[in-house]
Formats: C-alpha cells, structure tokens, sequence
C-alpha cells in the first residue's frame, strides 16, 4: 500500500496537498495520555505520544485495561529512543488485550541500564509483565541491550497469549544468566499462534553465559502450546557451569508444538563442562516438549561445543520422551542416534512436493524454497521501494509502495507565478526498485499596461517577481509634471496597469544679484524640488527617451558623423554653421514656455564670476550651492548624464545643458556646451550632444508680474484681480487672478 511523505520547503515556494505521515514518530519524550476514559472499554492510539501515554498509564498509574482493548490505529517509530516496558510487575501489570491491527512499531530500544527503577528489570520486552492479556496483530522490530533480568521477550516478557506477530528482535546480552526465561517474542506465554521470528540472541562477552536452569528460545523462552511457528532467529549461547539448560530454535521448553519450522542457526559454547552428564537439553525445535506435530528443523547450522560431538539434536534432544509425529530434519546435522522425525535433504525440502501427513491447508510447498506456513505469508514485511519527487532540485514529497503497487504520482505543485512543467517519468508500478521523478517550473510572464490620459502608451511582458521600471521616457506636457501612479515593487501573479499622472508644475527663480538682471530658476526641468534630478534631455532635443546614444538621436543619421543640424563640419555631416538652439530646439522653453529658456554661454560665465560655488547636500542629495553677492543661493543637484539606458555619475558630477555648441574645439560639432562641477572643480565643458542631461531655465525678464505663468507669447493679460474681485493696476504679493485675452484665468502667488 502506497505511503506518503510530504515535504514542504523552505520553499514555501510549494504550496503542497496534505497527506499524513505514515509513521508517527515518537521524540523520547512526549506522553499523552489525552484519549484516556476510565469508563471506556475500547481505546484506540493514533500517535506515538499517545503510545507512551499507554505505556505510562500502565507503569506508573495502575491502569491494567483488564477486560478492555486498546487498539492501534498507526505505524510508530520509536527512534531508538530508550524505552521502558508496557507493565512493571505484578503489581502493574497489562491484563488487557492490544490489537496492532497489522501496525508496525520499529526501532524499539530497550536499555536496561537506563531503567528508572529497581522493578523494572526482571521483565523486560515492549510489554513487560502482561499476565492475562493478549497480543496480537502487530510487527515489531528493534533491538534489547540486558544487563540484568530473569524474564526477557522481545514482544513480551510474561504474557498470556500472543497471535499473528513478526519479529526482528536482536538480543545482546551483557550479563550472565541464571533461572531465566529468554525468547525474542516472548520470555514466558500460554500460548503463541501464528508467529514469525527473525532476529540475534547471543552474549557480548564470550565469558558470559548461561548458568542455572535457563529456558532460551527463538521465539519463546517458555510457552505451553504453541502452532503456526517459524523461526529464523540465530542463537549462539554461551554455557558457563554445570547446569540443566533448555534451548530450542522455536522455544526452550513447551508442552505442545504444532505446525512449526525452524530455519536459523544454533551456536552453543561449553566453557566449563567435563562430561557429557552435564549436557543442556538442545534442540533445532525445542529443548524440553511434550507433544509436537507436524515439525520441521532446517538449521542453517548446528554446533553444541565442547562435549556434544555425539549428542546433536536436530528436533529435540535424543534423552526426551516426547511424543512426536510427522517430524523431518535436514540430515546434514542429524547423526545415527537422531531419535525423533524422519532424516531428509536440503534438495528434498526444496523440492515443492508436498510432505507426507502436511495438511496443504496450512503448509505452502513451492520449488527452490523451504515449505512454509502460510497464515504468516500476510505477516512478513514485503520489501517496500520509495518514489521520490523533487522540483527543481528541491526534494517534495517520498512515496513508500510495495512491489507490483500501481504508481499514483501526486497532485501537481502550486507555485505563485509558475507554470508546473509535468514530471519527467513516473512508472507505472513497482517492480524491484525505488525511482528518483523530476518536475519543474517555469516562471510565467506577465503583462504590463501603461496608461497616458486614458489612453494606451506602451505594453510590456515581464517575469514574475521581475522588479517593475516604468518607462523613462514619456509625452510631455507643457506646464505639467508627468509621474508614474502607484505600483508595486515587483511584478505580482497577474496582469496589471500603471497610469501616468500629470500634476500642475509651478516655477520659481531666485534673484542672485547677477549684474544681467538674469534670473535663474529653482529647480530643474521635471523636478518636483530643487534638488531632484528632473528630465535629461539630449542637447538640442526636447523629448524624453528610454536609451540615449547617437542611434536615437534626433539631427543625425544615427553616428556622430552623420549630423544634419547644427553642424559646422562637413566631416561630421550636413553643414548649416548653427552654433546656437533654436527656440523650438530649446527644452525649457518647450516644456516651460517663454519667457523661460536655457542659459547661454555668457550667462553661463556669468555665473561662475559672480558667485560663490559651494559644495553641500540638500536632504540628503549631493550637489552644489550657488550663492550671488546678495546672499541669495539656488541648489544644482549632481544628476550626472544618461548613456544608453544608465545613469552615470550621480551624486558625483553636475552636468547643466547650455544653448550652444561647444567651440573650444572647433573641428567638433558633435559636442554641446554643458555647466559642469563635480568635488574639485567647476566651468564650461563639452560632451557628446546624444548623452542625456540636466536642464536648468533661466528668464532676462522679470516674470513676477505673470508670476512665471505657462503661457505663449500671443497669450497677452487683459486685467489683473485681488481675490476679491476689484481690479489692480499690477499684481501685488499674494494672491492674483490674471485674466488673459483669450478669456483664461489664473490663480497667481506672488512672494
């Protein structure tokens, strides 16, 4: 049956379907007792917390559930974390009956060193003193570290009954043992009924051993009537002393055996023995039994050590007065005085044909294999394979299925603006291994609307979570800011639009005291503060553009030597000796309207003879203040130059565009003439007219009358207005309301 384990990365890329894992695992630590109801009769235990709640409501709170059932629901995986057994004694015993429901619990450790109390350690096992209860439906692997117990059972150490277990216990003893009861299922049961066990009885120290009437079994120390049993467990028990031993592959001692097979090895060492006198009872099926039937002792090897060349006893032991039928033993281990079944071959046993007096109703004869019971076909764990999913390198999710399981491969992956491409190959079913499946994203792209006046201004494709940059370049609009309105940062999981917003500019100059009366604006063309960049503008052009290099630029054919205005060199192209803009070539007075324009060399000069220049910041953005002779400043923010698509040297260098070419080297008409300052110095400087600059205006004419109004030259004021309507002779500080001749008004603040 398929399981599943899902993985959720840190990804939080993947927003995954839930499955439940398919073993709870337990931490060591947490018990909970929660689904406890002493009124209750049945019980049902979902996690492996809950498990332990159990454990501890029998241990330490008296709970024995006699007469009741406590059910499990899940796998648990115990971790290895130390455990204690499920009731102490007598006192605290487990009289109930627990139902695996064919669960499994792995990992189970048992330490008997790190056992709290005194009372714990005669019986040791997942369930220690379980006296009237029942077992049954469960598969348990894990390992039992003894240093001290009398009884001792991988699934229980004294129990009544145990029906339908696997086992793979390992067994190691570190102490010697005397009067004790050993077993990787049970140290001492009534009865035992369809049972399959693997695992390792075997001492740590070959100087420790048995000593004193021990019972040691493959699958139970002691148990009365047992059927059904296989046992694959390897043995290898030490005798230390002259003592009354029963060992047997199946169990040490019993009083009815039916329908069992022994399939592991024995290993006996005699440290101490001179005589056979003194040899333990040792069987391939049991070392002490009263009745069996049905039996088969197919040892993958026998050794009785020192003593016992001439006693083996591939069933029982030969001085046993058992009553036993229908028995067989591989004669490779028999000798002459085998006393009970009958000799046979490896190649007999795995022949397929069926053994005389076999009922077929519960053996299974196969060729190449031992025969075998088949009521524990359901209970031995088939080989599971997994099937791994990763996404894009990143592990998702682990499916467990046994062989021959049809492959259901899961939902796909969700991830915020990706598209799930499929996974490369997913079997169709299982056959003998675990696969690796790939699935990948690809990132999905979305589309971006730039809106201008309700009008469509441009369209862009952008991956998701790409960071947004709306265009730089836009349709001016005379006597306006232009901005982007609201956005986000990156491109979200849809479709959006961005609209561009103008807003009303205003315009302020400062008087610097210049001897030309001129007056120089505040801030730069585009800029919504003095100390904003604004617009860049190639020399000569008054538009805005997304790349700025001789390709895009507007008077040539698209190389510096290509010119077709403002050239006074034919090996730069088309000459008309222009040295100076044209007023429609002018930014400022395109975007501003007259009377503003761009500076001219002159004014320029100026400038820098009539002022202070001072290098400073103003909220935070480096520049340079330039201070007249009357105290008066204004603010030129180091905007750099725009090549291409970037921006260079800002906060650096100050670049201001002039009306005129640059002519200090006057074979190149390529170059325009630009205010330049950065750190250590400040003049007149020519750079390449297609590079994108900063424009600051500049008027000869005081507009305080029109308060730096937007308008043309045809558009002439008729009258001007206090704002409560009487008429002025001129405009005055404060608020204004200028009539033009063409009808329009205007709300004019003079400071």
């Amino acid at each position: 049956m398929k399981k599943s384990f899902l993985l959720l990365f840190v990804l939080t890329l993947l927003h995954v379907q839930h499955v439940c894992a398919a073993k709870s695992l337990w931490d060591g630590k947490k018990a909970d007792t929660s689904w406890y109801d002493e009124s209750a009769t049945e019980y049902h235990i979902t996690s492996a917390a809950q498990f332990k709640g159990f454990a501890d409501l029998v241990s330490y709170n008296n709970c024995s559930f006699e007469g009741k059932k406590v059910i499990l629901d899940c796998d648990i995986d115990l971790d290895n974390h130390p455990w204690s057994p499920i009731g102490l004694h007598s006192g605290k015993p487990f009289s109930g009956t627990f139902d695996g429901l064919n669960h499994s619990i792995t990992n189970l450790l048992i330490d008997s060193n790190q056992f709290e109390y005194p009372d714990m350690k005669d019986n040791v096992g997942l369930f220690g003193y379980a006296i009237k209860a029942e077992i049954k439906n469960i598969s348990v692997q894990g390992k039992l570290e003894i240093s001290s117990g009398k009884y001792i059972g991988g699934i229980a150490a004294t129990v009544s009954s145990v029906e339908n277990i696997y086992s793979d216990i390992e067994i190691e003893l570190s102490t010697s043992l005397a009067s004790s009861y050993v077993g990787t299922v049970v140290s001492i049961a009534t009865d035992a009924n369809k049972i399959y066990a693997k695992g390792i009885i075997r001492f740590k120290e070959s100087y420790l051993g048995l000593n004193k009437s021990c019972y040691v079994g493959g699958i139970a120390g002691s148990c009365s009537n047992m059927s059904e049993c296989y046992s694959a467990v390897d043995a290898s028990i030490n005798i230390i002393g002259a003592s009354n031993e029963h060992i047997g592959g199946i169990s040490g001692t019993s009083k009815t055996i039916s329908n069992a097979l022994f399939a592991g090895q024995i290993s006996v060492g005699n440290y101490n023995c001179s005589s056979d006198m003194f040899m333990p009872n040792i069987g391939g099926i049991c070392g002490q039994l009263t009745t069996g039937d049905h039996l088969i002792s197919a040892p993958k090897f026998m050794s009785y050590g020192r003593g016992f060349a001439t006693s083996k006893s591939v069933v029982i032991p030969s001085t046993s007065n058992a009553a036993v039928t229908d028995t067989y033993y591989l004669n490779t281990w028999a000798t002459n005085n085998e006393s009970y079944g009958a000799a046979i071959s490896d190649a007999d046993l795995k022949s397929g044909n069926p053994l005389d007096g076999f009922d077929a109703t519960i053996w299974e004869f196969k060729e190449n294999e031992y025969p075998f019971i088949i009521s524990l076909t359901n209970l031995i764990p088939q080989p599971t394979y997994t099937v791994t999913y990763y996404v894009d390198g990143v592990l998702y999710q682990v499916d467990e299925y046994k062989e021959g399981e049809t492959v259901v491969p899961p939902a796909d992956p969700v991830k915020e603006g990706y598209t799930f491409n499929g996974w490369d190959y997913v079997p169709p079913f299982i056959y003998q291994n675990s696969w690796i499946v790939n699935g990948t994203f690809s990132i999905n792209s979305y589309n971006i609307t730039y809106m201008v006046d309700n009008a469509v201004f441009k369209t862009d494709t952008q991956e998701y979570n790409s960071y947004i940059n709306p265009p730089t370049a836009f349709p001016l609009k005379q006597g306006f800011l232009f901005g982007w309105g609201e956005y986000p940062e990156k491109v979200p999981a849809h479709d959006i639009t961005i609209e561009g917003i103008y807003t009303e500019d205003t315009y302020e100059f400062v008087d610097l005291g210049l001897p030309s009366g001129l007056l120089w604006a505040t801030k730069n063309v585009g800029a919504a503060r003095p100390e904003d960049y604004g617009y860049y503008f190639s020399w000569g052009e008054t538009i805005l553009k997304e790349s700025y290099y001789w390709g895009t630029y507007s008077y040539c054919h698209g190389t510096e030597n290509t010119l077709t205005k403002y050239c006074f060199s034919s090996n730069f192209g088309e000459v008309d000796n222009k040295y100076t803009l044209d007023e429609t070539d002018d930014a400022v007075i395109t975007n501003w309207g007259k009377p503003w324009r761009l500076p001219t060399e002159a004014e320029a000069m100026e400038l820098y003879s009539n002022c202070t220049w001072t290098l400073g910041d103003l909220n935070g953005i480096g520049g340079c203040y330039v201070t007249g002779k009357n105290g008066n400043s204004i603010f030129l923010p180091k905007a750099g130059y725009k090549q291409y698509k970037t921006t260079f040297h800002k906060g650096q260098e100050l670049y201001l565009l002039l009306s005129s070419l640059y002519t200090n080297n006057e074979v190149r008409p390529d170059y325009g003439l630009l205010i330049y300052c950065d750190d250590n110095s400040y003049g007149l400087a020519g750079e390449e007219r297609s590079f994108g600059f900063s424009a600051r205006a500049v008027t000869s004419i005081d507009p305080a009358g029109i308060n730096n109004l937007r308008i043309s030259d045809s558009n002439e004021i008729d009258r001007i207005y206090d704002v409560q309507g009487n008429i002025l002779p001129k405009a005055k500080k404060g608020m204004n309301i200028i009539r033009m001749s063409n009808g329009q008004t205007r709300k004019v603040v003079i400071k």
